[in-house]
């Protein structure tokens, strides 16, 4: 049985006591940082009671000592108090630290880099691996981004996501490694020694192993019913599980000066640039692409005004021309304006043919323009030209069958000078376990939160007893930063249905966790998962290929996933739930090879970014996001 190396050092002695202060804790307001309310064990009684607790003697506060078993999350406060404690005393000029609050955690950024760009650090959390019911140190190298700072290639250089010569860095896990490894032998050895009235603690300084499950490979589904391994090989031999039928009109809008940049793109997208890459949009999709059915709509430059015309002629088209689709392609210099916040071209131009029911694809000069890029896009450019106008490339064979997949998605809006949220807004992204796209719903939207959790409920439950009535499972895969009352108001509707399985899987593509295997790349297989609790698992959704162990491009971080139980939730096995969360990473329709988040959250993150921008046009109305097309991609 294989395993991976956790970012986890563990705590050496498992039967430690901690001395602190308490009083009873009555709801009085605690202002102090220093303070924390915590259950546990009043004198003579063994039933758990509220407390404020403090490590520091005070006036008021009883002595108290405790097992570390007596509360976790007490237990790791106490450790992060002890290392900033440590911190204190110490005289090191080579060591300078930041302490991150999150919430109830508290954490330490340990400065290894300082750039004009932001920090590289690493980050040292107080942890429990219930798993090994053992405490401890998740440490992990992280990039901190000057704030305000653009993302661009120098933060991901610094990221390790880009190597020294700003290609994708096939060397990340090794170089990741490194890192870590390095600053527990220079630095966290030494400081990881704790030496209390009762006890000396001490660390493991190697990273803990755990032992590595293995879920089933994806598989594909392409035309004719024919089962394949890759997306790209399975739709260039077999042809995409269900073609466009409609005759199709290509309306190229661009400058003058693109000319020669239009006609790139065209000798590419008809396969006769690099054949061998990409055979041509009627060959790999069964898509009519040829100078009959392309037309363009020159503009004079990149505005607003220019757009506003273009767009009117473009709908001129469709209106003379009902019998046909269309799709509008953009040809632009960079993306580097496209900013959500701001109603750039881009997004006037998405927003305003989304409403009329007309799918766009935008190209940069910037991104495509050179005979190298455009060699290894134009196959996915022409995946989402196919997948817009209503193709389906591709299914992914599935692992409960009959099963619905709601990625449900929020996007709140904050008021800058409170702090707090003065506008809700929840959405589904409605799949199916094969990966198709059914529709993009919303649940809910209010100014008051009462409102939008009572509507979230209400709307939840209308789909699924009106439109998905067919379903015998149905699973929510939810984000990480949804709240409580958000997921208690989607578990009261589910509670509703008593013959339909439920699921509730929080899934985390940005988390703390991570993972080395022992081969020389120290990364571990694709599709391989670690237990961290009972229903918390970390998964590889890239990795290496079993008789291929070479890594050509920067691996993808694990993806943290958790099951949410409640009454209302299936007690089935977490397995097979698993697998179709992994088996959608592989349905993303934005490239034949973006396979690390599954499409369920992916997309939901797309559509909060669009949110975010079309809430600035006049008479934005969400209700156009509600179409079975997948405009977003």
């Amino acid at each position: 049985m294989e395993e991976i190396k956790l970012n986890f050092i563990n705590l050496l002695n498992e039967e430690g006591t901690i001395q602190l202060f308490r009083t009873e804790y009555n709801q009085q307001a605690i202002e102090e940082e220093a303070l924390h309310v915590y259950s546990l064990v009043p004198k003579d009684n063994e039933e758990y009671q509220k407390f404020i607790v403090s490590f520091d003697n005070r006036e008021g506060f009883e002595e108290y000592t405790c097992s570390i078993w007596e509360n976790v999350e007490l237990t790791k406060r106490w450790l992060s108090t002890l290392l900033r404690n440590k911190l204190e005393t110490i005289e090191d000029d080579s060591l300078t630290f930041n302490i991150r609050r999150k919430r109830f955690e508290t954490s330490f950024d340990f400065i290894l880099n300082e750039t004009d760009y932001g920090n590289q650090v690493i980050n040292v959390a107080p942890y429990y691996l219930k798993a090994k019911k053992q405490f401890g140190f998740l440490i992990d190298f992280r990039f901190r981004k000057k704030q305000g700072l653009a993302f661009n290639k120098e933060v991901q250089r610094l990221s390790l996501s880009l190597d020294k010569n700003y290609r994708s860095n096939k060397n990340y896990y090794a170089d990741k490694y490194q890192k870590i490894r390095g600053f527990i032998d220079y630095k966290l050895k030494d400081l990881l020694v704790f030496r209390t009235e009762m006890d000396e603690l001490k660390f493991n300084n190697d990273l803990v192993n755990l032992t590595a499950n293995k879920l089933e490979k994806k598989q594909y589904v392409f035309g004719n019913g024919k089962i394949g391994f890759s997306q790209f090989q399975g739709v260039k031999n077999y042809g995409p599980y269900r073609s466009v039928d409609s005759d199709i009109t290509y309306l190229f809008i661009f400058e003058d000066s693109f000319k020669s940049f239009a006609n790139d793109i065209y000798l590419s997208l008809i396969g006769k640039t690099n054949p061998g890459t990409f055979p041509g949009m009627s060959e790999m999709f069964g898509l009519p692409l040829s100078k009959e059915n392309v037309k363009r709509v020159p503009i004079k430059e990149i505005s607003l005004d220019s757009l506003k015309e273009s767009i009117s002629k473009i709908l001129d088209y469709k209106k003379k021309h009902i019998e046909k689709r269309i799709i509008a392609i953009l040809l632009e210099e960079s993306s580097e304006d496209n900013n959500p916040e701001t109603d750039s071209p881009y997004y006037y131009l998405k927003y305003n043919l989304l409403r009329e029911n007309v799918p766009v694809q935008v190209l940069s000069k910037e991104r495509v323009g050179s005979q190298y890029s455009l060699k290894w896009s134009t196959s996915n450019i022409g995946l989402q030209i196919f997948s817009k106008l209503g193709g389906v490339p591709w299914l992914v064979k599935p692992s409960n069958h009959d099963c619905l997949i709601l990625g449900i998605g929020s996007s709140h809006k904050y008021d800058e000078s409170t702090g707090k949220i003065h506008k809700y807004l929840a959405y589904s992204i409605c799949l199916d376990s094969s990966g198709i796209y059914k529709k993009l719903s919303i649940l809910s939207e209010s100014e008051d939160e009462q409102s939008y959790l009572e509507e979230l409920k209400k709307n939840l439950m209308s789909l699924l007893e009106q439109e998905f009535t067919e379903y015998r499972k149905v699973v929510l895969h939810v984000p990480f930063k949804i709240k409580q009352k958000e997921i208690d108001s989607m578990d009261e509707a589910l509670s509703q249905f008593k013959d339909v399985d439920f699921k509730v899987i929080k899934i985390n593509t940005d988390n703390k966790f991570f993972g080395f295997s022992r081969h020389n790349t120290q990364v571990p297989y694709e599709s391989s998962y670690i237990k961290l609790a009972k229903n918390e698992y970390l998964v590889w959704f890239e990795g290496l290929q079993y008789g291929k162990e070479i890594v050509f491009q920067r691996i993808s971080n694990p993806v943290h996933i958790k099951f949410l139980n409640s009454k209302s939730t299936s007690k089935a096995e977490d397995k097979t739930y698993l697998q179709d969360v992994l088996n959608l990473s592989g349905a993303n329709w934005r490239g034949f090879n973006a396979k690390s988040i599954p499409i369920s959250v992916y997309y939901s993150k797309i559509i909060a970014e669009y949110t975010k921008a079309f809430e600035g046009f006049d008479g934005f109305e969400k209700g156009i996001f509600s179409t079975n097309k997948p405009w977003f991609l």
